[in-house]
């Protein structure tokens, strides 16, 4: 039987009071630890922000480097589409616009429209100088040369007419009217016929008994080619019509066949290639030549042989061109075949050198003219082209000027070569009269050169003529070097026009047969010698060579023609 404790009122009071108090704290403690709880899981969110932000702050950082490569490209982009779009007008002028590098005077007034201001400002009044009169040249027909062969064919009217109706005398001639036409005469192909007589011995027995020769033969005249079809003027004909006139053998058999001539191109080619190995002394001792001079020009073409051992027929070959003075206004024009572009080929072929060397600025003769202890010198008119490439693209007020800089340079050179003979008195002129003006171009260089694009044809200009500066000063130091490498590139262009039609060469060996006829036929025409006549006169008397003088007299520059 259980027993009910009695808890006095105020003890009762007092439990219930503290278990309100117990319930309370109790809740209290449920709600903070529902705060607890909540405050957590916002400490994590927290921490989850934070993470997401330093997420963002470098996608952000991401994303700018990306925008700001994003700019460069786009900069580089218009960049180069500028460069593509200049480069475009430059082969689009090429191609159908006028090959003379002048600036007209259109556009000389279109480089005013933005900058008028400037202009007029700049303005200074023109200095007056005399200039020597000249005569102006009649136009009209030309007269025909003096010394052509010619046929006189005469009229005149019957012995009728000129008896006189009056009184029958005769009437007096009073003058004649002249007419005078161009009469060309197709090409005569005929057959020579070399007969050597021969005689036996004689029938008396004092001829046996003395061992006089039994049988003799006339002696005929050496022949360049014995045994061959091939006369040397016929030989002459088929060279220069190829070397000069660029008809391909191929359309010379053609035309030898409307003749009734029956030549293979096989024995034509093969006649060519033993005629250049019959000259192969001249041509060597065409480049001793041209090397005895202080000053050699050097340029250098493409050309294409097809069979040519471990090459591709669509392999790339060169043909390298080197113009010597060894007397003053006397060029040497010699042409050298090889498979590379590289600084070997000058390097060899300036062995022995020590001189002046005209070039372009390709890197291959800079480096074979540091070795050779050469003197390296530039050319304006690739600067000038340069120049003149931005100044159709682009027009600017900076490539007009330098333009007109690189104009006055040759202005002074061909004013001075015509009016101071003498060469010292020549190169002090020249140097007082340019010196200023190159000083000038290359101040105007320097002052454009961090405001140009250097991926522009401005760039290009600016580069390049900065880059050459060293080289292209150098011409004032010596009377026979000019300011352009233009006489090696116009050498070059007989050779790159016969291309144009023959478009290869079908060996190594036919290569280099054209390099060796080439120099003979160019060195000629460069010293005035018309190349039919000198290619008869030198295979007439190449066979009777000997000695190394005999060889020298049939040197184009020393040769005088039959």
């Amino acid at each position: 039987m259980s027993m009910r404790v009695q808890i006095p009122q105020e003890e009762y009071i007092r439990l219930q009071e503290q278990q309100k108090k117990a319930a309370y704290y109790h809740e209290q403690y449920k709600a903070i630890h529902r705060q607890i709880e909540k405050y957590k899981q916002y400490k994590e969110q927290y921490y989850k922000s934070i993470q997401q932000i330093q997420a963002y702050q470098e996608q952000h950082t991401q994303l700018q480097q990306q925008y700001e490569e994003a700019q460069k490209q786009l900069e580089h982009v218009k960049a180069e589409y500028e460069y593509l779009r200049q480069q475009y007008k430059v082969l689009q002028r090429m191609l159908f616009g006028p090959k003379r590098e002048k600036v007209q005077k259109e556009d000389e007034e279109q480089l005013t429209l933005f900058n008028e201001a400037e202009a007029l400002a700049e303005t200074k009044p023109e200095k007056t100088i005399e200039v020597r009169s000249h005569r102006r040249k009649k136009g009209g027909k030309k007269r025909l040369p003096v010394d052509l062969p010619t046929e006189v064919i005469e009229y005149d009217v019957s012995e009728e007419e000129k008896e006189c109706p009056c009184c029958g005398r005769k009437r007096p001639q009073i003058g004649q009217e002249q007419t005078e036409e161009i009469d060309v005469i197709p090409p005569k192909v005929q057959k020579r016929v070399y007969i050597r007589k021969k005689y036996g011995p004689c029938d008396c027995e004092a001829f046996f008994e003395e061992g006089h020769t039994e049988v003799i033969t006339a002696q005929g005249a050496k022949r360049l080619l014995p045994g061959s079809q091939v006369s040397e003027r016929t030989m002459a004909m088929v060279i220069a019509s190829k070397y000069v006139d660029g008809i391909p053998l191929t359309r010379q058999v053609a035309m030898l066949q409307r003749y009734g001539i029956d030549v293979s191109k096989q024995t034509m080619s093969h006649w060519v290639l033993q005629v250049a190995s019959k000259c192969q002394k001249l041509y060597e001792l065409l480049w001793d030549e041209a090397l005895t001079g202080p000053v050699v020009q050097m340029d250098e073409t493409t050309v294409q042989v097809l069979h040519e051992e471990g090459r591709s027929p669509t392999s790339t070959s060169y043909m390298w061109v080197m113009i010597g003075y060894p007397q003053k206004d006397v060029p040497i024009i010699v042409y050298h075949y090889d498979q590379r572009r590289s600084s070997e080929v000058p390097l060899q072929l300036l062995k022995g050198y020590k001189g002046y060397v005209q070039t372009d600025g390709y890197a291959a003769y800079t480096k074979a003219i540091e070795e050779t202890k050469c003197t390296a010198v530039g050319c304006f008119a690739h600067v000038r082209r340069k120049f003149y490439e931005c100044e159709k693209a682009t027009p600017t007020q900076f490539s007009k000027e330098a333009i007109e800089h690189i104009d006055k340079l040759f202005a002074i050179d061909r004013r001075l070569r015509e009016t101071v003979p003498e060469e010292d008195q020549f190169v002090t002129k020249r140097k007082e009269e340019a010196l200023p003006v190159l000083e000038r171009l290359h101040s105007l260089c320097i002052a454009h050169k961090n405001s140009v694009l250097p991926k522009s044809l401005a760039g290009d200009a600016l580069e390049y003529c900065l880059g050459q500066w060293d080289k292209l000063i150098r011409y004032v130091d010596h009377a026979w070097l000019r300011p352009d490498n233009n006489a090696v590139e116009r050498a070059i262009r007989p050779f790159v026009v016969g291309r144009k039609n023959w478009l290869f060469a079908n060996t190594k060996r036919g290569a280099q047969a054209s390099a060796v006829l080439y120099s003979l036929i160019q060195t000629a025409k460069a010293n005035n010698k018309e190349p039919y006549h000198y290619l008869c006169t030198v295979f007439k008397r190449l066979p009777y060579a000997e000695t190394k003088d005999d060889y020298i007299k049939l040197l184009p520059h020393r040769l005088l023609l039959d």
